[in-house]
């Protein structure tokens, strides 16, 4: 897997671009080509909602989808069916922004869980995995048996996913120990019968990598020390190299 981060610089000056070189403006910066017959895997600290983001990232991911005329969208929420009711801030706004655009928004809950649900995922344009509780959707990854194999065969296939905030971090390793690191409680809770057994990534990303979204204050210090592997051992729980997803920033992915 081929991974390149667009500061916010990048994504700024990509998006004061126009829209119809957007995609030869990425590959540019990025070295990673993005037009539809090409697939790809976009982090993103917080995905399209408005609130508490860059706008300028919100409209180029919104903008990548459009110029790859993306149709259909599985909406994979089952992060935020697990985050309090003002968390959801992906439900109130990056789905109204994807249904005003025109997509054909196929929602899973957590709730969906049967065995046709892979199967529909994968028949879609592009897979979006919402921010929220990490556990639930690493959770739900499991339950639905989407595993990296199954996405990176998707992606040779021209498939673009969407992953915001804690969707990115179930694409990499040890989400548990990452949510134990945190401050918050509520990320911290797991679905019911998944308490104990707690999920720990699809492995997607390359290297084993582990994925912490958008930190801010202290977090930020923390995170600049955890290039030193006897701080991950003792924060994490485990010596996986960290990919940091700051806001504003987009990591553009790519199978090789």
């Amino acid at each position: 897997m081929r991974v390149r981060r667009l500061t916010r610089t990048d994504v700024r000056e990509i998006s004061e671009g126009e829209y119809q070189n957007l995609l030869a403006r990425i590959t540019h910066a990025s070295g990673i080509n993005l037009f539809p017959e090409r697939g790809g895997l976009l982090l993103t600290p917080r995905g399209l909602s408005t609130s508490q983001n860059d706008s300028a990232l919100k409209h180029l991911v919104l903008n990548i989808l459009l110029q790859r005329k993306v149709k259909t969208v599985a909406f994979l929420h089952a992060a935020q069916d697990g985050a309090p009711e003002e968390e959801r801030k992906e439900l109130r706004e990056s789905l109204v922004t994807l249904r005003q655009a025109g997509f054909d928004i196929r929602e899973f809950p957590f709730a969906r869980q049967d065995l046709t649900v892979r199967e529909e995922v994968l028949a879609c344009d592009c897979v979006y995995l919402c921010g929220g509780a990490p556990l639930w959707i690493a959770a739900y990854l499991e339950q639905i048996e989407l595993h990296a194999s199954h996405l990176r065969y998707y992606m040779k296939g021209g498939g673009l996913i969407v992953a915001s905030s804690a969707g990115a971090m179930a694409l990499g390793d040890n989400v548990g120990g990452l949510v134990n690191a945190g401050k918050l409680d509520w990320p911290k809770n797991a679905p019911e019968g998944w308490e104990k057994r707690r999920p720990e990534g699809c492995l997607l990303l390359p290297q084993w990598e582990q994925v912490v979204p958008h930190p801010t204050g202290f977090d930020a210090l923390l995170v600049r020390l955890l290039q030193f592997s006897f701080v991950r051992r003792t924060l994490l729980g485990a010596d996986g190299p960290v990919r940091v997803l700051w806001d504003g920033e987009l990591h553009v992915c790519q199978p090789d």
